[in-house]
């Protein structure tokens, strides 16, 4: 197929906008969308005329991010070193920056150290990117994670909702705790997962442990026309 291209005229005035004046090229390559049907061409086009009001609206969340993380990190430099690693990370991920930064926002409230921060998600990502789940995924393991971290433990309903999520716990556990699935599952019933094996289980999170398989899933997710729109928005926020 020829290729195709799509050229955003930025009509925005001031140096507020989210956009530089001019031109901005979007192309995408013959043989990514094929079969793709003249119509869905004029809506993606459409769809991309809009980033521009979609890049001003993240950025006034990523003022509000700020306030949030300056909060959380105890300093204005280290929020705007943290938020500029995670929209450097939003752009290479299928993932929208403010989904991205309300799971953060979950984690470094339970007392995860920010530089963990985008390791574990990085995982996540890999995982619920695999297993189909995306961005609700990686929302319902962040709340999860944010219960047994407060609770110090893990319980049989943080695993289900792990499992919800898209997450292959009981496979995490095994390789974080080198316990058998069965066993974990009979210590899950009996609520014997205690805080030894929550503090493995964010390990192999922030190390991917056991999850091998999933590694450069957001990757590949990116390559899709929804996770294109997903990084145009976080390139250009």
């Amino acid at each position: 197929m020829s290729r195709i291209k799509v050229a955003i005229a930025c009509q925005g005035g001031g140096s507020q906008t989210a956009f530089t004046a001019g031109a901005l090229a979007v192309f995408i390559g013959g043989g990514f969308i094929g079969g793709i049907v003249k119509a869905g061409t004029a809506a993606l086009a459409g769809s991309l005329v809009a980033a521009g009001g979609v890049g001003l609206a993240t950025a006034a969340q990523l003022e509000t991010g700020q306030i949030a993380f300056e909060t959380m990190l105890g300093s204005g430099e280290k929020a705007r070193a943290f938020l500029g690693d995670l929209q450097a990370f939003a752009a290479k991920t299928p993932f929208d920056l403010p989904g991205l930064q309300r799971s953060a926002q979950s984690l470094i409230s339970i007392g995860i150290e920010s530089d963990k921060v985008i390791p574990i998600m990085t995982t996540l990502g890999n995982v619920t990117s695999g297993m189909g789940t995306g961005a609700e995924g990686i929302q319902r393991a962040t709340v999860a994670l944010q219960q047994m971290n407060a609770a110090q433990k893990i319980s049989a309903e943080d695993l289900n909702q792990l499992r919800d999520a898209g997450i292959p716990v009981y496979d995490l556990l095994a390789a974080a705790t080198g316990k058998s699935k069965q066993q974990l599952v009979e210590m899950a019933g009996a609520g014997k997962l205690g805080k030894k094996e929550l503090d493995a289980l964010m390990a192999a999170l922030e190390s991917g442990k056991g999850l091998e398989r999933f590694n450069g899933m957001m990757e590949k997710q990116s390559a899709t026309l929804s996770g294109l729109w997903s990084t145009l928005k976080d390139t250009f926020a």
